[in-house]
């Protein structure tokens, strides 16, 4: 039998492998804020995932209308991104044969490899983007999953120095939430450092809060 997968849920009580060499594709899907993307707080953590090597940019836009983001201008005001739903021909098939893997080559023409490239990229500004997206990164093995885990490390106790809330945790282990009142009182601790309207006067955020529907408010079930 083959070995099993790294990641792969077995019964027995095997350690899990702290090693290996498969390749990882990991896909984060987020909300960074309610009802609009909290510009405010996310901005300039979100524009410097991209300097990682192991970010593929992410998956978002506005409603009904997504986009691939893989860039960001050093004021983080403005996201570069490409159409991931403008399609073209593939590529020929050469006509030259190998016997060794029965397949035919891709003739990839010079025409053709301009063709991937554009020299007017789609442009967003970031204070328009949906809060829905996900984070995309590519690690090739082990050793540059761990790589990726420190520089996410370093990039929360920057926010945290900032005083500003962090895109995602990395834990070693599953939080224990059977603990609800631990649960809760973390969360509210959290709604507290970073709430957006901390500096309001008191009667301006009771005015704000009679504004807000039921579906602005968090329940844990």
């Amino acid at each position: 039998h083959p070995p099993p997968h790294p990641f792969q849920i077995t019964n027995d009580q095997s350690p899990p492998l702290t090693h290996w060499n498969t390749a990882l594709l990991i896909i984060l899907p987020l909300r960074l804020g309610l009802n609009s993307f909290n510009h405010k707080n996310y901005s300039t953590t979100l524009a410097h995932t991209f300097s990682l090597p192991q970010s593929l940019g992410f998956l978002g836009g506005s409603p009904r209308y997504a986009l691939w983001f893989y860039s960001a201008n050093a004021d983080c005001s403005t996201l570069y991104s490409l159409d991931p739903h403008t399609v073209q021909t593939a590529p020929s098939l050469s006509s030259s044969h190998n016997n060794a893997t029965n397949h035919h080559p891709i003739h990839l023409s010079d025409d053709y490899l301009c063709s991937l490239h554009t020299t007017k990229p789609a442009t967003m500004d970031m204070t328009k983007l949906d809060p829905s997206l996900a984070l995309a990164f590519y690690c090739q093995d082990h050793a540059d999953f761990t790589n990726l885990c420190t520089s996410l490390q370093n990039l929360n106790d920057s926010c945290t120095k900032q005083n500003k809330p962090i895109l995602f945790d990395v834990v070693e282990c599953l939080p224990d939430y059977t603990n609800v009142t631990d649960v809760m009182a973390e969360l509210a601790g959290a709604a507290d450092s970073f709430s957006c309207d901390a500096d309001l006067p008191a009667g301006k955020r009771e005015e704000e809060d009679d504004g807000l529907s039921d579906e602005d408010d968090y329940v844990m079930l």
